[in-house]
């Protein structure tokens, strides 16, 4: 086993591992043909064999092709198109979503994440859509806002990851579980059969049901891969049961072609109107929150190493393939975070002004301003904090006996001589014989920074 003192002169990673949380040096891999280490591969570029890969691949595909086809019947619907032009748009979003996808997971220099995020056409969009196709406007002028805000979007994308200490755990761990709640009034629609009046249909609820049951009993039952790809057979099972039902119809099925390419520009060129341009910036806006939550949750999920470059990657992405979608009749595009009204009251904003609906008429975007006013009000703007405040700010103060490790978390590390954790924020050392009192301070909300526990030990030292 390596001393700390061998670790911390390589600037290695400290991992909790056992009670005495031994630093151990980055993790390499085999040595290259001149005797030197490789570096060891990250842990989102890990390399499943084809079979898994395809099945992983193909259940995803199915996940997500019900929450992408959703928003193009919504405004198919209320735009007034045909079956066919439905259709057309349908087929638009999903190829736009492939490419969005290919864009975001392989990326290209400055653009992409690189992590194994799918994207798809954002349901914080339809609210305003909605709006501007009921004020007269057709689809030309929707393209043409989602044109003009994505361009925007793409420009601040650099700006807008500085942010990242705006989004502690709290911050992204609410606006993620809002998007999961925001699915449900959509969810139990479907489930439900989509009845005359709302009512549910007891058959389409029967198979719903079954489809659900065949799911749960796969991830807890299942063993290995079958419990880890229980959605792509139960899409299977829940399809074979409705045949026995006699509510499947397949009768359509044939009548397309194979393969073909949408039209580009389908439904004309865009036209530019200033009122819906200012609605879908605001969505723009609320995608690009949801996409950093996104990407901070991939990189602590995986393992991932996400600093304030990965998600500037991640948003140009976003915003380059939502600039894209317009011209191939598709609309903003997201790192799939869905959600589109308040699920407990989502008449609450009616009587707002316009403009208001469009920003808190979202679920998602209207806790995700409320997440983030907090965690300013709670972390930022306590009176007592230090003049310059450290990237910590945000997240409770951590401090380390200089005697124990066992307060280092995972991702920390030495940086000349300096604890930082993995975002590169200051982790302070503290003396033993002041650790209690700094503690005690801390609970007492008397210190609110790293910097005040700097300044606190050095004229502890000096008196």
């Amino acid at each position: 086993m390596r001393s700390s003192d061998d670790a911390c002169a390589e600037g290695g990673t400290f991992h909790v591992i056992d009670p005495l949380c031994v630093p151990h040096p980055r993790p390499r891999g085999p040595p290259r043909a001149d005797g030197t280490a490789a570096a060891h591969p990250r842990p989102e570029d890990e390399k499943l064999p084809l079979g898994r890969t395809t099945a992983y691949g193909f259940q995803h595909v199915l996940t997500m092709y019900g929450a992408i086809v959703a928003v193009p019947l919504i405004i198919g619907q209320a735009g007034g198109l045909s079956a066919d032009e439905t259709a057309l748009l349908i087929s638009s979003c999903l190829l736009m979503g492939g490419i969005a996808t290919f864009l975001q997971s392989f990326g290209a220099p400055y653009i992409g994440s690189k992590l194994p995020l799918v994207q798809g056409v954002s349901f914080a969009g339809v609210a305003p859509m909605l709006v501007i196709l009921a004020g007269g406007s057709d689809l030309r002028a929707v393209f043409g806002a989602v044109l003009v805000s994505s361009v925007v979007g793409f420009l601040f994308a650099g700006a807008f990851s500085r942010i990242i200490r705006f989004f502690p755990p709290v911050v992204t761990g609410t606006v993620i579980t809002v998007i999961g709640i925001s699915l449900l009034p959509v969810a139990i629609s479907w489930a439900a059969g989509g009845g005359e009046g709302g009512a549910a249909a007891p058959d389409s609820l029967l198979l719903a049901g079954i489809t659900l049951l065949i799911v749960l009993l796969l991830s807890k039952v299942g063993i290995g891969m079958i419990s880890r790809l229980s959605i792509l057979p139960s899409f299977v099972l829940g399809t074979g049961v409705a045949v026995l039902m006699g509510t499947a119809d397949s009768s359509g099925v044939g009548e397309g072609a194979l393969i073909t390419f949408p039209t580009p520009l389908a439904f004309g060129t865009p036209t530019f109107e200033v009122a819906a341009i200012v609605s879908m910036l605001i969505v723009v806006l609320v995608t690009m929150t949801e996409t950093t939550a996104d990407i901070l949750a991939v990189g602590e999920i995986t393992g991932a190493k996400v600093d304030s470059r990965r998600v500037a990657n991640g948003l140009r992405a976003d915003m380059l393939s939502s600039a894209g979608a317009p011209l191939l009749n598709s609309f903003t595009q997201t790192a799939f975070a869905l959600g589109l009204v308040p699920v407990a009251a989502p008449q609450f904003y009616a009587g707002f002004p316009a403009w208001t609906q469009t920003i808190l008429g979202s679920g998602i975007s209207a806790a995700a301003i409320v997440a983030i006013v907090l965690n300013l009000l709670f972390n930022e703007l306590t009176a007592g904090n230090a003049k310059n405040p450290s990237a910590v700010a945000a997240a409770p103060v951590r401090i380390v006996r200089a005697d124990v490790l066992a307060h280092l978390r995972d991702g920390d590390q030495l940086q000349n001589g300096t604890v930082v954790d993995r975002e590169g924020a200051e982790v302070a050392v503290v003396p033993e014989h002041h650790f209690d009192d700094v503690r005690r301070m801390i609970d007492a909300g008397e210190i609110t920074d790293t910097g005040q526990v700097q300044q606190l030990i050095l004229s502890k030292s000096s008196s």
